[in-house]
């Protein structure tokens, strides 16, 4: 019985030690830190879609911001619901690397322009 009991113990021993491995093993995953900066009239009031990889979509304000926790590798950042008065200075997607456990910033500036007539007043009579 002793013998049994010894084996058992080593045994539970032998998985405890290598559950706290694997509870201490880094993975590759990598943070994206993504900032919104929206100027001019007439602003977004409802905010931005930021798209990773063309299927995770998120909801970002016109003056915010968001940390994702992504893969490492490269990955598309795209902003897009914009009104029809706003547009994204630069390009739009952006390609963005997330190294092992590590990093990475992306901004986005918007400039939205006053929404209305074209050509200024018109005079009425």
């Amino acid at each position: 019985m002793a013998a049994n009991y010894s084996l058992s113990i080593a045994a539970l021993a032998l998985l405890l030690s290598s559950e706290c491995q694997n509870a201490f093993e880094s993975n590759s995953d990598g943070n994206i830190h993504v900032a919104i900066s929206t100027r001019g009239s007439n602003l977004d009031a409802d905010g931005y879609s930021l798209t990773v990889d063309g299927d995770l979509a998120y909801v970002v304000a016109a003056q915010g911001s968001l940390t994702l926790k992504l893969a490492e590798g490269t990955h598309s950042v795209q902003l897009g619901g914009l009104a029809a008065n706003c547009t994204v200075d630069g390009d739009n997607p952006r390609s963005i690397v997330v190294g092992p456990s590590g990093s990475a910033d992306v901004s986005f500036g918007v400039t939205c322009v006053r929404s209305g007539r074209l050509g200024g007043d018109v005079a009425r009579s």
